[in-house]
């Protein structure tokens, strides 16, 4: 390893200087940093992104993490490497990020980037939805639903739905209206179950139009 005049590694200042030059870009404010990393994202301007916001994932900071695993996963501004999403997800995920622990529970749901166990899935689904993040709950409750990884339990997936619902998830929505026309996990209620798929349709999914008509 090469060594610079004061003993650092050359790599270990090259990560500093990286760093630092971040923080300028954003004022020396780690959370601005992240914040225009997301808006680079937003953008369409994926290599001022993962400039921006890959030195703060090195540095630990879980929201550039999570926002840097997802540029791998997609292949924004750098190669699509899911092995490297994997990494990143998890670093930010056991740090109770739940938007990270819902992006680890999906890949090992779809088996990308580590083998696919449905039992972890689960359990990062879990630990997602426990923190109200209704994407994790929406997703946890469609596994209770089709017995994905866990006993099939009607009743469980409908109280994970309507806690995704309950926030405007619109996928969750449209199966919180299906749950009530097939009467699963609750009694059948046509009534209601309109009710729901209007509050999915009025956000344009495609499901609870159709129900709709």
């Amino acid at each position: 390893m090469r060594q610079s005049p004061r003993g650092w590694s050359i790599e270990a200042v090259a990560s500093v200087l990286v760093f630092c030059s971040s923080l300028a870009m954003a004022g020396s404010d780690p959370d601005k940093a992240v914040e225009e990393g997301r808006a680079a994202i937003g953008d369409g301007d994926y290599k001022k992104a993962i400039r921006l916001l890959a030195p703060l994932a090195k540095q630990g900071i879980p929201e550039a993490q999570n926002a840097v695993g997802v540029l791998h996963r997609e292949g924004w501004g750098v190669e699509r490497d899911y092995t490297e999403a994997v990494k990143w997800f998890r670093a930010a995920a056991e740090q109770g990020h739940a938007k990270a622990q819902y992006n680890l529970g999906r890949m090992y749901d779809e088996g990308t980037g580590v083998p696919r166990d449905f039992g972890q899935a689960i359990a990062w689904y879990r630990k997602s939805a426990e923190q109200g993040y209704p994407l994790g709950q929406s997703v946890l409750g469609a596994m209770y639903a089709t017995g994905g990884g866990v006993p099939q339990d009607y009743v469980e997936a409908m109280k994970w739905y309507l806690k995704a619902a309950e926030q405007g998830e619109p996928e969750a929505q449209r199966r919180v209206g299906f749950m009530y026309v097939e009467g699963q996990g609750v009694a059948k209620d046509y009534g209601v179950a309109a009710v729901w798929f209007r509050k999915g349709a009025s956000q344009g999914n495609p499901g609870s139009q159709y129900w709709l008509g």
